[in-house]
């Protein structure tokens, strides 16, 4: 397994990793209650969202990438390159020489992110609920206060037949020596599955944002799903204190 920064290339693949990856997630239910109702706006959604952190200053994706041995193969008949696996996004706050560091601003990437956001606005998305992701991390911000120095994980995605590889500890152990490097903690949404793993890691549980059970209608058509409850742990990681090493 080898890990490396992505590539513009990567987003549409890295899109439809986190796609499947979270397609059942109670979290994304209520952020995209109709995506099996409409997969492709689904998909869109999160390729947009991965186009802007891509030029956001201070937001690095790294990937990783599995080779033929990763997979169960040792001879060069079963040779199949590298498998993109998964990915972790995270982004660096404080001083813009420090933001600078992780993803340099520059006039084509501000430019770029003003065109993702027309285009965004243009097109409705008939997945997505804007009001529940707007209310979720309006919360989880209160919960997490005010913070000047810090990296923020965003995303951690693997793809589920290669969920027991080892993936998604690399790519947090990479976020972590980062954060160490630079002398700042990590904070973090965690998943229901992710939560306990964290918790085994050191980290420490700031708060909770909970989202109810509901009837969610479509914005702009008639249908209606059923929303689960869950509760959703907002972290804080000391990178220099964690507890799970290779």
């Amino acid at each position: 397994m080898r890990l490396r920064q992505a590539r513009q290339s990567d987003l549409a693949a890295l899109a439809l990793i986190q796609a499947r990856a979270f397609v059942n997630d109670p979290v994304f239910a209520h952020f995209y209650p109709f995506r099996r109702h409409y997969p492709q706006d689904y998909y869109n959604s999160l390729l947009q969202a991965l186009k802007l952190a891509f030029v956001t200053p201070g937001n690095v994706i790294m990937v990783a990438l599995l080779e033929q041995k990763d997979l169960g193969f040792h001879d060069d008949k079963h040779y199949l390159g590298s498998k993109l696996a998964g990915f972790i996004s995270c982004v660096r706050h404080g001083r813009p020489k420090d933001v600078d560091k992780w993803n340099p601003d520059d006039d084509a990437k501000c430019l770029e992110r003003q065109l993702y956001e027309i285009e965004t606005g243009a097109t409705p998305n008939r997945a997505v609920s804007t009001g529940n992701i707007q209310d979720f991390y309006g919360r989880a911000s209160l919960v997490l206060g005010s913070q000047s120095d810090w990296v923020e994980s965003l995303m951690l995605a693997v793809l589920p037949e290669y969920q027991h590889l080892g993936v998604a500890k690399q790519l947090m152990l990479w976020e972590i020596a980062a954060a160490e490097e630079e002398g700042v903690d990590i904070f973090f949404e965690a998943t229901e599955v992710s939560a306990p793993i964290y918790l085994r890691m050191g980290a420490k549980v700031l708060g909770t944002v909970e989202l109810q059970q509901k009837k969610q209608r479509s914005e702009i058509h008639l249908d209606e799903v059923d929303l689960p409850a869950c509760s959703v742990p907002v972290m804080r990681l000391h990178p220099s204190k964690v507890q799970w090493k290779l």
